[in-house]
């Protein structure tokens, strides 16, 4: 029988720490377009997850939290699969304009039907 249990949010990782018994953060920064992996490190996420690249980057789960688990290896600590799922990730595009300043311009870019 399968159970029906609420959703319930969790701490930042299940024992909060990683591997080598670091304090694993509440949330991780990942830039869109920068993430980067070593053969090493695709062999450990195939043995941790049971799952090909191609399966991990088609699944928007999946996807997300191999992104995460990236970010935080690449910062350092040694998260398991299933902490990396309670990291908090903070996806950012790289270029973007920075809603807080004032000095972005808000013109419209001229119209190439009406010639102005």
């Amino acid at each position: 029988m399968v159970s029906h249990e609420p959703l319930v949010e969790q701490p930042a990782a299940p024992n909060g720490r990683d591997a080598a018994g670091r304090d694993l953060p509440k949330e991780i920064t990942v830039v869109a377009g920068q993430v980067m992996m070593r053969p090493m490190e695709l062999r450990v996420l195939k043995a941790m997850t049971g799952k090909t690249l191609e399966q991990l980057s088609t699944d928007e789960v999946d996807s997300q939290q191999m992104n995460i688990w990236l970010a935080l290896r690449h910062a350092g600590y040694e998260p398991s699969w299933e902490d990396a799922g309670q990291v908090w990730g903070v996806f950012v595009t790289p270029g973007a304009p920075d809603p807080t300043n004032v000095n972005i311009s808000t013109t419209s870019p001229r119209s190439a039907g009406s010639g102005e």
